[in-house]
């Protein structure tokens, strides 16, 4: 195939991907390097679809956000899969600046994991000591691998703990 040609298939390929759904610059570079793109046409190619603002990290990263918001992630997580998918810091940090309340989020995903209805059967004062610390390792260890940091996980297995031993 001639330059032209080449350069025509890994565009018609781009926008065909991209159609479907948001992707960073090394996502794309990385799909189209595995449909036997030459790596300078495919960096022709993502050049002038960004200065035609059909690809975007920051779109990606704001979309890739809402969605992790959605299932409970925490900005740790969402960071690092950032970060892997070839997105750079400033751009993820401008993303996760438009998320205001984690605190919320975190006490979401943990009350869906944790339940301490159980301990509030408890009449005998060391099974209720012993549930209640096992609830909160659970919640810890849930927030943490949600991607939340460790004072927001101390901090939402308090605020659980208390609301729940207020009854």
């Amino acid at each position: 195939m001639s330059d032209d040609e080449n350069y025509l298939y890994a565009m018609k390929l781009a926008l065909k991907i991209l159609a479907k759904r948001e992707y960073s610059r090394r996502l794309l570079l990385d799909k189209l390097l595995k449909k036997s793109c030459d790596f300078d046409v495919c960096e022709q190619v993502l050049n002038e679809l960004e200065s035609k603002s059909f690809l975007s990290d920051q779109r990606f990263s704001d979309a890739f956000v809402r969605d992790a918001v959605i299932k409970l992630r925490g900005p740790v997580r969402i960071t690092s899969e950032l970060e892997q998918k070839g997105v750079e810091r400033d751009v993820i940090t401008d993303a996760l600046s438009q998320i205001t309340d984690w605190q919320a989020i975190a006490l979401s995903s943990a009350k869906k994991k944790v339940s301490y209805e159980a301990a509030l059967d408890c009449f005998e004062s060391e099974q209720l000591e012993f549930l209640m610390a096992e609830n909160k390792k659970k919640v810890m260890s849930h927030l943490s691998y949600q991607g939340f940091n460790y004072d927001m996980c101390e901090s939402v297995a308090k605020c659980l703990e208390r609301d729940y031993c207020a009854y």
